[in-house]
């Protein structure tokens, strides 16, 4: 939404955006071409503030809470490069894969900006953290705790391909003693092999953990907005729906490995529908053995 774009268009932008979470770049990748595409990110907000007296009151989606990459940090002082962002756009080949959905011109290196470095912006900026992935993991800690499960976090920074991080989650949880809960935050990442398929990262996480959970197991992951790359939140995976899958003769795997997650938890009715949140602290994950 604050976009303000250097030497481009937002249609521009919102196509390169969606090319490089397919290729499957980590949000500080995306961020750090965000910023060096904008004169409005990347503290450049602050910049214009400059010299007043500025508060950011923020809700943080990014795993480790690094605030200059929150929103792409319009008042956070940018440790990135240009050379930064262009060592991504070469990693992602984005220079021939990303095409401008308005007129067909593909990303090139004039499409960067530097980003603010004089300290003097930023001398009168405080940036408050107000909500976080980890303030919403240790909520859930409580609570789980309160209903009498041992409980822990163990992780609040996740990353990696969400198909990898669903099994392993799964192998976790099973080797966990009954009444048990492990939770988990962060931002995985899905390498689109099917453009055709729907569905997001939480989705996927949870497909890929079907196949290796047993009785009395649970893995539920949920995008905190509620849009897991579609109207669903997330979903729900657990012997039920194993047992729905195999009713209805339909494969998770076949699913899978056409990234249309979507489709399998419509069919066998295990998505988390929220609706928008209005909020987003990244994704969060459960674990159960009971």
């Amino acid at each position: 939404l604050l976009s303000q774009p250097a030497n481009s268009t937002c249609e521009w932008e919102a196509g390169l955006f969606s090319c490089l979470t397919e290729a499957g770049a980590t949000i500080q990748e995306i961020n750090t071409i965000r910023k060096h595409t904008s004169l409005a990110r990347g503290g450049y907000l602050a910049k214009y503030a400059y010299p007043a007296r500025i508060i950011s009151l923020i809700f943080s989606d990014i795993p480790g809470n690094n605030l200059e990459f929150v929103a792409s940090g319009p008042t956070v002082k940018d440790t990135t490069t240009i050379d930064d962002a262009k060592r991504i756009a070469f990693k992602y080949d984005v220079g021939k894969k990303c095409a401008n959905p308005s007129g067909g011109q593909g990303f090139k290196i004039d499409h960067l900006t530097e980003t603010p470095k004089e300290e003097k912006y930023f001398e009168k900026v405080d940036n408050i953290i107000v909500s976080s992935n980890t303030i919403a993991l240790e909520a859930m800690l409580k609570r789980s705790r309160d209903l009498g499960y041992s409980a822990r976090i163990v992780d609040d920074r996740i990353t990696g391909e969400a198909r990898e991080i669903g099994r392993k989650i799964a192998h976790e949880i099973r080797a966990e003693k009954s009444r048990s809960i492990l939770l988990y935050g962060g931002e995985t990442t899905v390498t689109i092999n099917n453009p055709g398929g729907k569905g997001g990262r939480n989705q996927e996480l949870a497909l890929s953990a079907l196949e290796h959970i047993t009785r009395g197991n649970l893995v539920a992951s949920i995008a905190s907005d509620g849009q897991d790359n579609s109207d669903f939140g997330g979903a729900i995976c657990d012997i039920i729906t194993k047992e729905e899958a195999e009713k209805l003769n339909t494969s998770p795997q076949v699913y899978l490995e056409n990234n249309n997650s979507y489709e399998f938890f419509s069919r066998v009715n295990d998505c988390i529908l929220t609706g928008n949140t209005g909020s987003n602290v990244s994704d969060l994950i459960i674990a159960i053995n009971d």
